[in-house]
């Protein structure tokens, strides 16, 4: 029996086109947009076959494909700025390190943070006038140690005042003649004067500056932070001078303004910071703003008895220290 060969043609089952197709659902016209400031390219187009397609393509118009060039724009734009800045270095012989930058913010820092307080303190022939509006209900000790210590560092003018809102008898002899200077100075020879006026206050002290081109600044811790802007220069640790903001804040909100719940949570607070704390709330070997405020505000709301032992700690350091000497006289009568 012969062999016979026999070529057998296979197909495939099913068309070589896909099996399954399905029309795009929706329809991409192009809206001619009108002339807007900001345009944003679509985020899902089509292509010519009709079949959708998303930025998350690898298509070279896809948004990740934008942002890629956009970043190489970026770096581009940079590369020509560090060429420009090594040009001018060269021209003009300029050194620019790390430390040069360092100590350009610094400065800058600076400048910002004493930008409240007039640059013209300490001048000779200029005086700065600091009024001051209190209750006599409520004595703000941290103003009264405050200005004692700006009498040391600047020939300062002190005087008190009482306002016709307030009877003479309600103000005793001791508050009308708090803030008073020694040997009569004259106003000319004095840098800046301290007045204190016993009025009736509705929020707290106030402190009158320059009433012509400010308001007043309200509240016993802004008035203190002013104050204290005359003694010391701002810290420019971001962590310690964020801590001091919190608890100067937390001194006139929560034990001065808070209830009783609030000032208790408020003592916790400040138990846990001095546990971890040499002997003041701040990181020095002084006390600083907020040891004032703090200590003015517990000692008005009467909140020493009873204190955790990290806090009554930290108020016999206080009352060791001649920074609260004069504030301290008032709370002992």
């Amino acid at each position: 029996m012969e062999n016979a060969t026999t070529t057998v043609n296979c197909t495939a089952n099913g068309p070589q086109i896909p099996m399954y197709t399905l029309k795009p659902y929706q329809t991409i016209d192009i809206v001619q947009l009108p002339n807007v400031m900001y345009k944003m390219k679509p985020y899902c187009g089509t292509d010519q076959g009709g079949s959708s397609s998303r930025g998350g393509s690898a298509e070279p118009s896809g948004p990740l494909s934008c942002l890629e060039r956009r970043q190489e724009d970026v770096l581009r734009r940079l590369e020509a700025m560090q060429a420009t800045v090594s040009r001018l270095e060269q021209r003009y012989n300029v050194k620019v390190t790390a430390a040069a930058s360092s100590s350009s913010s610094t400065s800058t820092t600076t400048a910002s943070a004493g930008s409240s307080l007039p640059t013209f303190v300490g001048e000779p022939g200029r005086i700065l006038d600091l009024a001051v509006s209190a209750d006599p209900s409520s004595i703000p000790l941290s103003l009264v140690a405050l200005a004692e210590q700006v009498s040391s560092k600047y020939t300062t003018l002190l005087s008190t005042f009482v306002h016709s809102s307030v009877a003479g008898s309600e103000i005793p002899d001791r508050l009308q003649g708090l803030l008073k200077s020694n040997g009569g100075r004259s106003r000319a020879d004095c840098q800046v004067a301290v007045t204190l006026v016993w009025k009736k206050v509705s929020y707290g002290p106030q402190l009158v500056v320059d009433p012509v081109h400010q308001t007043s600044i309200q509240g016993e811790a802004n008035v203190a932070r002013y104050l204290w802007g005359l003694l010391s220069p701002p810290d420019l640790d971001p962590a310690r001078a964020t801590l001091e903001d919190e608890l100067v804040d937390l001194a006139q909100l929560q034990v001065l303004e808070g209830s009783s719940k609030e000032r208790a949570a408020a003592l916790r607070r400040l138990n846990s910071v001095l546990g971890k704390q040499n002997s003041w709330l701040g990181s020095g070997q002084s006390p600083s703003l907020a040891d004032v405020v703090c200590w003015s505000a517990v000692q008005q709301t009467g909140l020493a008895q009873g204190a955790p032992a990290n806090v009554q700690r930290w108020l016999k350091a206080c009352d060791q220290h001649q920074v609260f000497a004069s504030a301290r006289g008032l709370v002992a009568s």
